[in-house]
């Protein structure tokens, strides 16, 4: 039988969770946001054959000079400090008009600490390694060398977020700039309405209009023995009854598909509020192979047709292999289909 165990400061448990996963409500967070250009606040500097073009709607854009070689542009400044000690990997969100290699560089510079990538034409997240030297780095920003050289046109580029992580991150969907769904598609039954992200919230938006209404992703191609653990942070409306239901499909085990799925009632905080719900896989059997769809119903039932609001921050994949487990504030087992709890005493 499957089993289920939650780690919390306090929640109420529910028999109908169902998945073998292990389930930690608002732990600490692992990602820093660097920039997200939502303010409206041109934060550039430092340029070299390049020029700001401003920020709004959710990112800010640069313009390269016609035919310049070594184009280079600085996020943020000044920023806030940050060491790859402790957040050693990071995203960046970018498109040009052009495509091609594209370099980053902490600030101040220290030993060897390029890493590359390569912009698109539409909007995609890389994710980056620092490669250190001795002792780490530490800055307060970043300097994006996007292209080598440039044609005979003035190109654009546009930057949607720089963030840090602590361990090995895939952003699924951050939502950060207007009308960005990262890739998600309202499916099936038309059951999510008044859909929409804004810059203002960074967030995705909606109502339901009945049962088994769905957000899905497909083409994905993420490894599960290293991205064992989904993060989502959501809100869910008050008035709300309905359970909460993620399915999944990979190469392995095709979805999504009944049986390859978790849910939560009771677990869910229903205030209105933004809470992070992670869910490490890492003891689903079906979670094997290499993740090539997600499927989210977040709120499936009961009440839904009704019309409930969600509001969806983002949606990321972790390597759950390095997350240090938090101290448990209750553990749930179903056996039997008898429910048990067992409180830990703090001392």
């Amino acid at each position: 039988m499957k089993t289920g165990s939650i780690t919390s400061l306090s929640i109420a448990l529910s028999a109908a969770t169902a998945g073998a996963f292990t389930l930690s409500v608002d732990p600490a967070p692992l990602t820093v946001n660097l920039d997200n250009f939502n303010d409206g606040v041109d934060t550039s500097a430092g340029f070299n054959n390049m020029t700001s073009a401003g920020e709004a709607a959710g990112f800010a854009s640069i313009n390269m000079n016609a035919g310049a070689a070594d184009p280079q542009v600085q996020f943020p400044t000044p920023g806030a400090a940050f060491s790859s000690t402790s957040h050693p990997y990071f995203r960046v969100n970018t498109r040009g008009t052009v495509g091609g290699a594209s370099q980053v560089f902490p600030l101040p510079a220290a030993g060897s600490t390029v890493v590359g990538y390569a912009t698109t034409t539409a909007f995609a997240e890389s994710q980056l390694a620092f490669v250190n030297s001795v002792p780490a780095v530490a800055g307060t920003g970043l300097r994006i060398d996007p292209l080598g050289g440039g044609i005979a046109t003035v190109e654009r580029f546009d930057f949607d977020y720089v963030m840090l992580d602590s361990v090995r991150t895939i952003g699924l969907g951050e939502f950060d700039h207007d009308g960005a769904l990262d890739g998600w598609t309202l499916s099936g039954n038309g059951h999510i309405i008044n859909g929409g992200t804004s810059a203002g919230t960074s967030t995705f938006s909606a109502m339901t209009a009945g049962n088994d209404p769905v957000l899905e992703r497909g083409g994905l191609n993420a490894d599960t023995n290293i991205f064992n653990t989904i993060e989502l942070r959501i809100a869910f409306d008050p008035a709300s009854t309905s359970r909460f239901e993620m399915f999944w499909g990979t190469d392995s085990f095709p979805g999504p598909a009944g049986g390859q799925s978790v849910r939560l009632v009771d677990e869910l905080i229903r205030d209105g509020n933004l809470h992070t719900y992670r869910f490490n896989m890492s003891d689903e059997a079906a979670w094997d192979g290499n993740l090539n769809i997600l499927r989210i119903d977040p709120l499936a039932d009961a009440d839904a047709q009704a019309g409930r609001s969600f509001e969806i921050d983002y949606i990321r994949l972790l390597d759950g292999n390095a997350i240090i487990p938090e101290p448990s504030g209750a553990l749930l087992s179903i056996l039997g289909g008898f429910l048990f709890f067992a409180h830990r005493r703090r001392s």
